[in-house]
Parts: structure tokens; sequence; C-alpha cells
């Protein structure tokens, strides 16, 4: 009922709002506020002209908020929710859809894309890498499924970073650098460096763009004895080369890398003290990754031809604790009680895509292409405890051995093949002026290959086991797009996602007890849609509304056997409707001020006996209630000179952690507070910042593990200076 009523609300003011009686009443056909073209649907489009739920968040928005990352821009987007993990380890949901917060072996239901390139692994991403924004033209929130366009992965949507590109028409440069300190922990620096330069005017150019941060800790290690642990060194890079050899050709070469290394992460207990953790063994998430893409675009008059090939390699890797649960087990053969478990991945990834998209502004618009992505991943799993190999050679018992590592309890090594072929389309014809019709769809075949092969005192014994999948499926798209005017806009939706089908790891066969699936099938979900956007008042007031239902069947959920051994199946159906509605005002050239409200509901439908869920219950981290708002001022001060202030409020109601409400913790609701204010003269500003004014301690998360109950905090309160400066 509260999602009808937002709808409703939002229409009838956007009808109002855009009669005759108040165009009359406007100042100007000025924008008041900047009309920002997207690509969502891989083509330049307004985003009030796109059909379905986007946010947009531009380069400018990004500086104002001092948005460094991810967790910068999230809480300014409706229906996206970051469930933290630590550095490197968090996991979205959009629109409450997904299955767990934590770390599994299934796909991520919301795909992230840096330009054309998905980042994420499709086989169990051990870290979601986090992208740093400095240089980039906008961010992207795509909400709902994009199987047509973007494949698997994006099932609850897509997260799209779009960089900045050379520009052989000038030469420009910019030199950012903060320096800010934590409440209760150590001081952060951050630099970042951009230079475009051009080597042939208007034809060739040249941009790089290079940035370093250490953010500092706040966390005291007990057991170790240890201070301000999760702190954080990151450095990377872009490095782009553009030429324009003709007016109707474009070839862009780009090599970008990051490498993160995260000290521990930022864990608490459930009843300790917010800033204090007892682990004995370091858990960070490491990641670094090296990308090399070309794209080219070849105007055919009629339609663009793109290529976009994209070669990329990634390593990731996972450190636990697992003394609680292992320590036990090590002590057995007389060893310390300290058992350490690591998870390695290591992935090349070759992408190609391409498209012919036609020349906007006739009848019959359209977009075919397709896609191949090859992944060649090595991963490996082990638990180590001090001085075994030993112990097992005094007692004659055999040890691991290559490739397992020195010392390994347990070991198993996997090695992933998995390609994805696809062909795609989406065709728009424009009855008239006002009134259209979108009909996509994607055909996709999804193949996976998995070894897998076990060692230890604790693995031994299980044979090596190869394992394969094939799938192929259709995904639709259908949208309705009725423009009464060149700032209004309603439209239906009705589109399918997909995640893939994958294979189980090796589980002992036992007499008696039925044999677990080898493999799962791809899950998927059809979302429907209706919504509105408007720009009215003279460009003042811009209005977006939708309201959605999304029926979730096949869903890949954790099952377990008579005795306790856990696989993933194709075992429950779940629903998610909800509306969203967002705001943005700019009552004069000074002030702006918005809004962005989400109301999100999950709930599971059915299940399969023995799957770790149930009917009723709501989905994990989907958060009923969301909604951000913010006031900005910018003001000229004296000639040359212009002040500003922005200030960002945003809530966030609790949520479940596990599928199992009755036995899930939950979330706390809060409220977060962020501040901007400085000046800005020209070629160079300067700025202090405030993240989490308040100083809150809310919990965010929950890791339930080897190690009992761990909780994950909000980041405390950090005051920081920052300056800018452009050449």
């Amino acid at each position: 009922m509260q999602s009808h009523k937002v709808l409703i609300t939002a229409i009838a003011a956007t009808a109002i709002l855009s009669s005759p009686i108040t165009s009359l009443a406007q100042e100007s056909d000025a924008s008041f506020l900047e009309e920002i073209v997207v690509t969502a649907t891989k083509r330049d489009q307004r985003l009030i002209d796109v059909p379905m739920s986007l946010s947009a968040i531009d380069e400018e928005s990004l500086v104002r908020i001092a948005a460094d990352n991810f967790e910068g821009f999230v809480g300014q987007v409706p229906g996206l929710i970051q469930n933290s993990n630590g550095a490197n380890a968090s996991k979205f949901s959009i629109r409450g859809i997904t299955t767990s917060v934590n770390q599994n072996n299934t796909q991520a239901p919301v795909a992230v894309y840096q330009d054309d390139l998905p980042v994420l692994d499709s086989f169990a991403s051990l870290a979601t890498p986090d992208l740093r924004l400095f240089d980039v033209n906008r961010v992207e929130v795509l909400r709902g499924p994009q199987g047509t366009l973007f494949g698997s992965g994006a099932l609850g949507g897509a997260i799209r970073i779009i960089t900045n590109k050379p520009d052989a028409s000038g030469f420009a440069s910019t030199l950012a650098a903060s320096v800010s300190t934590i409440e209760g922990g150590d001081e952060s620096f951050g630099i970042n460096a951009m230079v475009n330069i051009p080597l042939i005017e208007d034809s060739l150019a040249l941009r790089a763009v290079v940035y370093s941060r250490n953010d500092g800790g706040y966390v005291d290690n007990t057991t170790r004895g240890e201070s301000n642990v999760d702190s954080q060194d990151s450095i990377g890079g872009r490095l782009m080369l553009g030429w324009h050899p003709s007016e109707d050709l474009s070839i862009l070469l780009s090599v970008s890398a990051q490498d993160d290394e995260p000290n521990d992460r930022a864990f608490s207990r459930v009843d300790g003290p917010n800033d204090e953790y007892d682990s004995v063994i370091k858990e960070p998430v490491l990641f670094d990754s090296a990308t090399q893409n070309l794209t080219i675009d070849y105007d055919l008059s009629a339609a663009t031809l793109t290529s976009s090939t994209t070669f990329s390699d990634r390593n990731e890797e996972v450190r636990s604790d697992a003394s609680g649960a292992l320590g036990p087990v090590a002590g057995a053969f007389g060893l310390p009680p300290v058992v350490g478990v690591r998870s390695a991945s290591e992935s090349d990834v070759f992408a190609q895509e391409i498209r012919l998209t036609s020349s906007n502004d006739s009848q019959f618009d359209w977009i075919i292409g397709a896609f191949y992505r090859d992944s060649k991943r090595n991963a490996s799993e082990n638990a180590t405890a001090a001085g075994l190999d030993a112990i097992l050679t005094i007692i004659g018992l055999p040890i691991a051995g290559d490739p397992y590592p020195e010392d390994a309890l347990f070991g198993s090594v996997l090695t992933i093949d998995t390609t994805e072929t696809a062909v795609f389309g989406e065709f728009t014809y424009n009855f008239s002026d006002t009134l259209s019709a979108t009909l996509g769809a994607r055909w996709f075949e999804n193949e996976q290959s998995l070894t897998t092969m076990t060692g230890g005192p604790l693995g031994a014994g299980q044979p090596a086991t190869a394992r394969g999948t094939t799938e192929n499926e259709v995904t639709p798209k259908l949208s309705l797009s009725f423009r009464p005017n060149e700032s209004t806009h309603y439209y239906l939706t009705a589109a399918q996602g997909y995640r893939v089908g994958q294979s189980n790891f090796q589980l002992p066969v036992i007499p008696g007890i039925p044999e677990s699936p080898a493999d799962y099938a791809a899950d998927s979900l059809w979302n429907y849609e209706l919504g509105t956007k408007s720009s009215v008042l003279g460009g003042r007031l811009t209005v977006e509304a939708a309201a959605f239902f999304i029926d979730w069947k096949d869903i890949q959920l954790t099952q377990t056997n008579p005795i306790g051994f856990a696989y993933v199946n194709n075992a429950g159906d779940a629903t998610s409707k909800g509306a969203e509605l967002s705001l943005t005002f700019a009552p004069s050239l000074s002030w702006t001020m918005g809004t962005a409200i989400a109301y999100t509901k999950t709930r599971i439908e059915s299940v399969l006996p023995g799957a770790v869920a149930t009917v009723g219950d709501e989905l994990p981290g989907a958060a009923e209630w969301k909604t951000a708002t913010y006031l900005q001022w910018n003001h000229d001060l004296s000639s040359g000179a212009q002040g500003f202030a922005r200030i960002d409020h945003q809530y966030v109601s609790d949520a479940f952690n596990l599928l199992n409400n009755a036995t899930s913790p939950k979330t706390d609701q809060y409220h977060l507070l962020n501040m901007n204010l400085g000046v800005d003269f020209g070629r160079w500003e300067l700025g202090l910042f405030a993240k989490n004014l308040t100083n809150t301690h809310e919990i965010v998360n929950y890791l339930i593990g080897l190690n009992g109950i761990t909780t994950v905090r909000l980041r405390p309160r950090q005051i920081g200076l920052s300056i800018r400066a452009e050449f």
C-alpha cells in the first residue's frame, strides 16, 4: 500500500506541475538543473528518456559529496544497499534481490562495470574491488534486471563507473589531495593526479590518471596487542590513448590497474566495544588487477559499429582466522590452537563485444550485438596449522604435499573455466512523437568446467573430480513509453534477468544418503515496473518515481543433506515489491535540494525441504526503508571566488541478516550525517569535509563464521581537508 501511495502522489504532482497554468508561471525556459546524458541503453540518451529506474551521479556531484569510493555514493541511490564485510568485501543488493550478504559460491546479483568490462567473476568472487572514483565522468546505477544488454549477473541491476576519456581539443590537468583523521584512529592521506595531453590537435590525445590512498585504521586488536589494525594502502591508475583519424572513426586504447592491500578488517564483537576485536590472525581481503581495453567506433551514417576488446587479470586473497573452530583439531596434534584459512584466486579474462547501434531520431531505433567472455581461473582454499608437517612425519602419517601449502590441515585446489556467448538486440518503434515501444531479447549460452582436488589430514580420501555445465536461455524485455512533451515521460517496463548456474564442490558419497546434485541451474526473475520522469518549473524541479513488482523463480539456495553437508540447489521462489521517489529542486541558482525515498518489501514464497530459508521471511539485507536528503549552497563571495556547502542525511531501516529470519540477527537502523564546505577560486578550491558527523556506531552487518558472530559497524566520524587544483 505504501508503494502505491508514493507512486500515485508523484504522478499527481507531475501532472499538476506540468500543466499550462504552471508553465505560465515559470521565470524562464533556462534549466536550473543540468541535464545528464547516460549510456544505460548503450546509446547516448537523456536520463529522462530512459524507460527504467536509473540514478546518475556526475563528476561535480561526486566531488561535492567527497565520494572517493563506492561507500561515498551508495547512500545517494534509492534501492541500492551496500552490505559491508570490510575493505574489498562488500556485497551489493538492489531492490532486495540477494540471498546472502556475505561471501558465497554463487554469482553476485548486482553487476559492477568499469566502462564496458564486468568487474566481478561469475563464479564466487572472493573480492568486490572498491574502485576509486577520481576523474570519473559519472556513476550510473540501473535498478531492475539488465539481462538484455548486460547479460548474467545483472539480476537485480548494475553499477557502471564511466571514466573520463582523452580530449584532443586542449591540455588539462587536475591535482587533488586530502588529509583526514578518524575518531579514535590514525590519519588518512590521499593524492590523485590527472593530465590530458593533446598530441595531435583535435585528433590524438593521451590521458593519464594516478591515485594513491592510505586509509588510517581505528580498530584495536586486543589479542595481538595491536592498534588501528584496519589500515589500508591503495594505489592505481589509468593510461588512455584516444585517436580520431577521421570524423567517422575513433579508437581508444586504455590500460588500468589497481592494487589494494588492507592490513586487517574493521570487525568487532556483538557484545564488545565498537573499536576492538580479538582475532588471532589478520583477516584482510587483498585485491589487485590489470586491464587492457581496445574500443573502436565507426560511424556508418545510418548506424555506429562498436568493437570492445578486453584482457584482464586479477588476483584475490581472503585470509580468515579459524582458530575458534579448528584450533581444537590442531591441539589434538599437539600444536598451538592457531589455524588460519587462506582463499586465493588468480583469473585471466578475455571479453569481446561487437554491436551496431542505429542513429538517433528515426522512427525505428535499434541495437544488435554479440558478446563473448572466456574466464580461466585457478583457485585454492587451505587451512594451516604451524608445525603440522613435522608432527605427521614423526608419527608416520602422510603430509599433504604439493600443490598444497606446508602444514595444511585441509587443502582444495580448483580450476574453473567459464565461457559466456550471447547475441542481443533491442528494437524501438516510435509510433509518434509521444508514443513508442521497445522489444529486446538476449540469447545466451554459458559453459563451465570445474576440477577439484583435496588433500591434507581433513581432506584426504576424496578423489579428484571434474564437472561441467552447459545452459542456454533467452531473456526478453518489453517497454512502452509515453512522452506528452519534452520534459515528461511515463513508462511501463517488463524485463527478465538471470544469474548463471554452476557446479557444487565435491561432497562425500555415503551409503544410504541420497547424493546431492552435482550442478545447479541458472535462476531468473521478472521485474514489472511503472514509472514517470519529469522536469518542470523551467528546469527547477525534476521528479522521478517508479513502482515495481519482482517475481524471482528457482533461486539458488543452500541446502543440507541428512548428515549436514551443504550444497547449492534451485530451491525456492521469492517476490519483491516497492516504490522509489526522487525529487531535485533548485529554488534559485544558489540553492539545490533533493530527496530520494525507497520502499522495498521482500518475501520468500516457497522453498524445497532442507533449504536454509523459511516461507514468509524477508530476504537478507533488504532494508524496508531508505532515504537520502541533501541541501547544497553555491554563492559568489567575491570576484573570482565562490563558496559552497553541502549537507547530506541518510536513513536506512533495519534488516535481517539471514534467510531464516527466526535465527537471524537484525542490523541496526541508522541515520548518517555528512558535510562538505569550502571555497572555489576557479582554478583551485579548498574544502572541509566530515563523514558520520554525529559519530554513530550502529551495526550494519553480521558475519556468522568459524569464530562465532562478528559485526561490522559504521565507520566513526572522519574529518578532513581537501584541495583541488586544475591547470
